[in-house]
C-alpha cells in the first residue's frame, strides 16, 4: 500500500514514500483532487457577494459585485468558465488595467469576456508531458516537445520570477 508523503504539500523537499512494487522518490507534491473553494476568510464584508457555493459574484470588469474597489480573479469567481490558472492570468490581467484606470481618476473599462474553451498541459517531470489545446473547431493533442518547452522545465513559473522580477 502507498505510503503517505512525509513533507506537506507544495514544499520543495526530497523525501521517498512506499509505492505499490517498491519506493518513489520525489522532490515535490501537490494535491490535485477535487475543488473545494474557500472564501470564509474574506470576512462579513464581503458576505453578500458571495453564491451559494461560496463563489465571489463579479461584473464583467472582475469587480466584486457590489464593491467599487474590490477584484476577484481566478478560482473564486463565479464565471462560467474551467478553473484554470490560464483563465486567472487573463483575469489579472483585466484587473490590472482597471486598477491602473481608476489610479488614473478613470473609470474602469477593460472587460473579461469567459473562455468557453482551454488548453491544459500536464508536465511528467522535466522531460515528459501530455497535453491538449482546444479551440471552437475542436481539440488538438499536444507533442511532448510542446508541453515540456511551455512547462516542463519549470511547471511555468519562470515566467511569472521574470514578471515579478525576481529572476
Amino acid at each position: 500500500m502507498p505510503g503517505a508523503p512525509p513533507v506537506g504539500p507544495g514544499l520543495a523537499r526530497s523525501f521517498t514514500v512506499g509505492a505499490s512494487g517498491g519506493e518513489l522518490h520525489a522532490d515535490i507534491w501537490f494535491r490535485c483532487h477535487g475543488v473545494r473553494i474557500d472564501t470564509g476568510h474574506l470576512g462579513p464584508a464581503l458576505a453578500g457577494a458571495r453564491t451559494s457555493r461560496g463563489l465571489i459574484r463579479v461584473t464583467e470588469s472582475l469587480r466584486v459585485d457590489g464593491h467599487r474597489h474590490v477584484h476577484a480573479i481566478g478560482d473564486i469567481t463565479d464565471l462560467a468558465e474551467a478553473k484554470m490558472a490560464a483563465h486567472a492570468v487573463r483575469h489579472a490581467e483585466v484587473v490590472a488595467r482597471n486598477i491602473l484606470s481608476q489610479l488614473r481618476g478613470d473609470e474602469p473599462s477593460a472587460v473579461y469576456r469567459p473562455s468557453p474553451v482551454g488548453s491544459i498541459l500536464i508536465p511528467l517531470g522535466p522531460e515528459l508531458g501530455t497535453g491538449q489545446a482546444s479551440s471552437p473547431e475542436g481539440a488538438t493533442v499536444l507533442s511532448t516537445e510542446t508541453v515540456v518547452r511551455y512547462k516542463g522545465a519549470d511547471l511555468a513559473t519562470g515566467r511569472f520570477a521574470e514578471l515579478f522580477g525576481t529572476v
